[in-house]
């Protein structure tokens, strides 16, 4: 009888064929044919910050690796996962937030569900765990656990309504911290849902935040592939209108990834603000990790000009003052 505790290991839940193709998922492949957003966001004033965000496929190892030497640059962290119900899935997503030599500050969640959610408030300590649940369903939701190292307060005015046309749910927070401020935003936006609707509700969001002189990140399963921006209207202008509110898409690669198909529906979007220094860089990436068949997604604000502080080298100097007064020392014999 296998042991219930090997259910904890990665990619228990795969039958050998679903490995299989796992294994086979060439990471240079995938990025030479998804290159849709990439390319379009090109063409916006984004183009050197897309550059520079050398987006890539990443293990925890791989992760761990790069942010070693950028760790006390790193002003701002965020990470989202589509977890599929957080009843279900919670010790996996902390068994692999302890695999990280990074303590991400906000953590966004999509897809909760409302099955015993307020069980969950103290599985990861240091943060506070806040959310917004569907009302007719138990299915969706979207939760946001936020670092005690913050101050921060729930911003209502910029909640979007639940309407016919779109079944959505989202949270709002302004936090700061060493005197920086950021506003937060998590969004689960229910598939098959009208893209035109959204659009236009989302505008008005994002409008009143690039009005705001405050850094901005957006993040959350929204149900829109991104990589049809160049075949599909409704999504050419859905990203139209980020960039044209000044919303840079950070995720720029696939995260729902299958033996047939490839999309691009878990996103973070990040609005620099007017006041943010020109020596800060973003980077992103996602997450080979299999809690649920969503990959989750990262973006890392690094601050380029924050000097690294190596410890000063243990040495003795050998010099004529330093013997004189060794030698005037009473011996320990």
């Amino acid at each position: 009888m296998i042991s219930n505790s090997l259910q904890v290991l990665p990619f228990y839940n795969l039958n050998d064929s679903q490995f299989y193709t796992f294994l086979r998922l060439d990471k240079v492949d995938i990025l030479k044919q998804n290159t849709q957003l990439s390319d379009y966001v090109a063409n916006t004033n984004f183009v050197k910050s897309v550059d520079e965000l050398n987006f890539s496929y990443v293990t925890d190892m791989d992760f761990n690796n790069k942010v070693h030497m950028l760790k006390d640059n790193i002003e701002l962290s965020v990470i989202h996962f589509n977890i599929r119900s957080l009843n279900c899935n919670h010790r996996s997503l902390c068994q692999f937030l302890e695999l990280l030599v990074l303590k991400f500050d906000i953590i966004i969640l999509s897809e909760i569900w409302s099955v015993n959610i307020d069980f969950y408030h103290n599985i990861l300590p240091g943060y506070s765990f806040h959310y917004d649940l569907p009302k007719d369903s138990h299915v969706g939701g979207v939760g946001v656990y936020i670092s005690d190292s913050f101050t921060k307060y729930e911003l209502a005015e910029y909640k979007i309504a639940n309407s016919s046309l779109n079944r959505i749910e989202n949270i709002w927070f302004e936090v700061s911290r060493y005197g920086k401020k950021y506003i937060i935003g998590g969004i689960y936006r229910h598939p098959n849902q009208n893209i035109q609707d959204f659009t236009s509700t989302m505008e008005d969001v994002l409008g009143k935040l690039s009005n705001l002189s405050i850094p901005s990140v957006i993040a959350g399963d929204i149900n829109i592939d991104l990589t049809k921006c160049t075949i599909n209207n409704d999504i050419a202008n859905y990203v139209d209108n980020l960039t044209t509110n000044n919303f840079m898409p950070l995720t720029l690669m696939p995260t729902r990834i299958t033996s047939r198909s490839a999309s691009l529906i878990d996103h973070i979007y990040y609005l620099q603000g007017t006041k943010t220094k020109d020596c800060i860089s973003v980077k992103s990436g996602n997450f080979l990790e299999d809690i649920t068949d969503h990959l989750p997604t990262y973006m890392l604000l690094i601050n380029n000009r924050k000097k690294m502080i190596s410890p000063r080298p243990t040495v003795r100097i050998f010099s004529e003052k330093n013997m004189s007064l060794f030698k005037s020392q009473p011996s320990a014999n």
